[in-house]
């Protein structure tokens, strides 16, 4: 959906009777469209983190020596400036890698049987000991595994935004998440005398969110077939 019509729900919805966006300042200003926009880009990186919404995946080279493996530019094989000895992430210059990693989801062996993650019983778990770490305590030399991530949203730019053009990666059937979120954030940072409307989007949100789980309505980019090709990452 395009901005206005974000910014059209925030307006005439919750945000009808404040000074921030509301019926009586005719809409949000372009002053505050900064301060606006910054609480959307903070529900999208929530939505994102929580939902299924963009994965992704990257093909990750192994050594016998190495157990812990970053999933950051650094030791990626398009960049060409890193003084890491070791790049263990195979990307492309169609393809590369830019440090988009929300949550590690799934991890596949060359032969696309899934290993278990964070799993302390099986023999063959995998774990993650932060959000874009990966332990794999049976590295071998000449494998590769593809892991399967969350991808971080494209934020929207704060500064020069036309509305009416300027894209929000987010489905429709989340608008309610997103302007829930977006609220609860608004309200935290108004300060004192906010934190009960805060807290009462925030409780909207999860509520929106637990419904959008129910249904299944979340499945909306999720097409990675679970058989993966080892040649690169998509």
């Amino acid at each position: 959906m395009f901005l206005s019509e974000v910014f059209n729900y925030l307006t005439y919805g919750e945000l009808a009777n404040l000074s921030l966006g509301g019926i009586e300042t005719s809409g949000i200003q372009d002053i505050d469209q900064p301060r606006v926009i910054t609480n959307i880009n903070f529900a999208l990186i929530e939505l994102y983190s929580v939902l299924p919404l963009r994965t992704a995946q990257l093909n990750l080279q192994l050594y016998e020596h190495i157990a812990l493996y970053t999933l950051h530019t650094d030791y990626a094989q398009t960049n060409t400036t890193s003084t890491e000895l070791y790049r263990y992430i195979n990307d492309s210059a169609e393809n590369p890698f830019t440090n988009d990693v929300l949550v590690i989801d799934n991890v596949f062996s060359e032969a696309g049987d899934e290993y278990p993650i964070n799993e302390a019983l099986e023999e063959y778990s995998v774990f993650t000991p932060t959000y874009n770490t990966i332990q794999i305590p049976f590295s071998e030399d000449d494998n590769t595994v593809d892991i399967i991530y969350r991808g971080a949203p494209t934020l929207l730019d704060t500064t020069n935004v036309d509305p009416a053009t300027t894209w929000v990666p987010i489905p429709y059937q989340l608008i309610n998440c997103l302007v829930a979120y977006t609220l609860h954030k608004i309200h935290s940072s108004i300060g004192v005398g906010e934190t009960n409307q805060a807290g009462m989007y925030y409780r909207k949100y999860q509520e929106a969110l637990a419904l959008v789980k129910h249904t299944g309505l979340h499945n909306v980019e999720n097409t990675l077939n679970r058989k993966l090709d080892t040649n690169g990452w998509v």
